[in-house]
């Protein structure tokens, strides 16, 4: 029987080397056929650098489909209003970097591409996924996770 692993990362330029890391390890330790959704906020340079080396994985085992969260897709969405705050590319690593006027304009204390679950309804077809951080090792077969659930 035929079974489709389909996967989501959320990253942005930071992330992108352990993203490719995470990507390697599934694709040499899986014998199953992956789907990957990337929901991302790459730099056009970093997209390119992604595209190339998923240019060199085997397209008939592995597809890759990618989102960029930007205004276009939030306004195609309906949902450029609402979610702004994905948009901002300042992140605030300690509340001793905070100024009074951050503190009335709601500042972020974390990445925004932490908060591209919200979109999963908006932009994924229906089904299961296993989401994963960006920075993991696998040691083992990816499928062993998706008959979880």
């Amino acid at each position: 029987m035929f079974v489709l692993i389909r996967v989501t990362f959320h990253c942005d330029d930071a992330y992108l080397h352990y993203l490719v890391v995470t990507i390697t390890s599934i694709v040499f330790n899986t014998n199953s056929s992956i789907e990957f959704n990337i929901l991302h906020q790459f730099s056009e340079k970093g997209e390119d650098s992604f595209l190339g080396f998923t240019s060199k994985l085997d397209k008939s085992k592995f597809k890759f489909k990618m989102w960029r969260v930007d205004k276009q897709l939030l306004d195609t969405l309906g949902l450029g209003g609402d979610y702004h705050r994905l948009l901002r590319n300042r992140v605030f690593t300690s509340v001793y970097s905070l100024t009074k006027k951050d503190l009335y304009s709601e500042p972020d204390f974390t990445k925004p591409a932490l908060y591209f679950y919200i979109l999963h309804d908006d932009i994924l077809p229906e089904g299961n996924y296993i989401h994963l951080n960006s920075d993991l090792i696998f040691l083992d077969d990816i499928s062993t996770l998706w008959g979880f659930g």
